[in-house]
């Protein structure tokens, strides 16, 4: 499973790792901005290299394992609430995550606060940044968009924990799911798109504890 967290939270990941081991073995920086898949044991098997894709979550994480979350299907999707705020307090994205299960692949959007945004999801032909319009520069066949309507303002978020990726991510370890755009929180309103190689049927849902995006693509 591939892992994105923002440089300023790795920095201070790799610095108490540095403290801990100080005694023993030292401690190394790495350049590559992944972290260790939350869905790897820390009790049963070695930290995970960022090539390796454990396939069942932790506790912790509660995220379904090798089944996909809802039925699959290519409709637009709008939760019964939308375009409401919900109950979500400070949301927003602070880390992000791929994995590939059989027949399917998924990608996870982990986010701080409490709550849950009502969601809009469809295939666009035309993705655009919020509040520019600018070309997103997804180069895939499909883009698939997912809109949350009640994430945090401003005010609400820590700079130290925000994942702020303009730019298409590309490293995903994934075939169907080729590029995934993430936008900070604007006007309360957040913008993820998913670039893929043809338009697929999918399957999304939220969860919590942290609160989280789950979007699945079917591949077989």
């Amino acid at each position: 499973m591939k892992y994105h967290r923002t440089p300023t939270v790795i920095l201070r990941v790799v610095f108490a790792t540095c403290i801990l081991g100080l005694t023993a073995t030292g401690c190394s920086t790495s350049e590559h901005p992944d972290a260790t898949p939350p869905d790897a044991s820390a009790t049963s098997s070695p930290q995970a290299s960022p090539t390796q894709q454990p396939s069942e979550p932790t506790q912790q994480q509660s995220e379904p394992g090798a089944q996909p979350v809802g039925e699959f299907s290519t409709d637009s999707y709008e939760s019964d609430n939308w375009p409401d705020f919900g109950d979500a307090k400070g949301v927003y994205p602070v880390a992000m995550r791929s994995a590939v299960h059989d027949g399917f692949e998924r990608i996870v959007i982990e986010h701080a606060g409490t709550g849950t945004p009502s969601m809009l999801v469809r295939y666009t032909d035309e993705p655009m940044a919020p509040g520019s319009g600018a070309d997103l520069g997804i180069d895939q066949d499909a883009v698939l968009e997912i809109i949350w309507s009640g994430t945090a303002s401003v005010d609400d978020m820590d700079v130290d924990e925000l994942m702020q990726v303009n730019d298409p991510i590309t490293d995903l370890n994934t075939t169907a799911a080729q590029s995934v755009v993430v936008f900070p929180p604007f006007e309360a309103t957040s913008n993820y798109f998913i670039g893929l190689d043809e338009q697929r049927p999918y399957a999304v849902t939220i969860l919590q504890d942290p609160v989280r995006l789950v979007v699945d693509i079917q591949t077989d």
